[in-house]
């Protein structure tokens, strides 16, 4: 996924606990892979380490990309 000007800070966090919680939630390693991926996404779109991730803006950001037809859901 393309970002102009990525911040790195705090990426592998938010990809570790993002598909950590998806995986205690239920979720298959799919499900998990993916929402990690987009929530990795947004904190790189963000600017410092204390930047976080909220639900809605995931799911904002899975609304955008399934309309779009930009990320391969299955």
């Amino acid at each position: 996924l393309p970002v102009e000007n990525p911040s790195v800070s705090g990426v592998g966090d938010t990809f570790a606990a993002t598909f950590t919680l998806a995986l205690a939630s239920g979720g298959s390693l799919v499900e998990a892979t993916h929402l990690a991926v987009i929530a990795s996404y947004l904190t790189v779109k963000k600017e410092g380490t204390a930047s976080k991730v909220t639900q809605t803006e995931v799911e904002a950001e899975i609304d955008r990309r399934v309309k779009n037809r930009l990320y391969p859901f299955e």
